[in-house]
């Protein structure tokens, strides 16, 4: 026999509950209005800390964002012409050859001025190793190469890891100073190798 859908909801209407006091069990007491209040109070502390310790790694991470790799491609530009072209012959002919980090750029004080030594940007870098020319942990060096003009594009420099080689106290660009890359190092490792100790 079928049971109609009225019938089915009174016997669920009339099976006992540990509330209806049917049971034998009385219901359990109403919270207090402490009792919510610390629950808001406690949900909004930890709202709190899950923000500081948000805004902290988004601090720590250097803002969260992606970063911008460092860039140093200016000092790669020329100058007018190049008295000399890089070449796995011509590189062997400088004066030094070294693997380093840009660590701080001092554009010229003074790049219209009739002083060819006051219209260069000094370079500084911490080498990472001498290929030849070298032993020293820094090295600083001048260039015509024009730096960017902002301040925040010249910082974008900071950083950039390059393969440099010059003389005395110039590094030459024209393919002489380029990003560092395994293929490049392996060309001034040749060139090394030619130079002698």
């Amino acid at each position: 026999m079928r049971k109609s859908l009225e019938d089915r909801f009174h016997e669920v209407d009339s099976l006992p509950t540990p509330w209806d006091g049917s049971a034998g069990l009385e219901a359990p007491p109403a919270p207090s209005s402490w009792t919510r209040v610390r629950g808001v109070v406690l949900a909004a502390a930890s709202l709190a800390v899950a923000g500081l310790l948000a805004v902290v790694a988004i601090e720590a991470g250097g803002g969260g964002g992606p970063t911008a790799a460092p860039d140093a491609s200016w000092l790669m530009t020329t100058q007018g012409s190049c008295v000399e072209r890089y070449s796995a012959e011509t590189l062997p002919t400088r004066g030094y050859a070294f693997e380093g980090v840009v660590a701080a750029v001092d554009p010229p004080a003074n790049p219209e001025g009739k002083d060819p030594g006051g219209a260069t940007t000094t370079v500084d870098f911490d080498v990472r190793r001498w290929f030849w020319g070298g032993t020293e942990d820094r090295a600083s060096l001048r260039t015509y190469a024009t730096p960017p003009v902002s301040t925040e594009a010249l910082d974008t420099s900071i950083g950039a890891h390059l393969l440099v080689s010059g003389d005395e106290d110039f590094l030459w660009s024209c393919g002489f100073t380029k990003p560092f890359s395994e293929g490049a190092a392996g060309e001034f490792e040749a060139a090394a190798g030619e130079v002698g100790p």
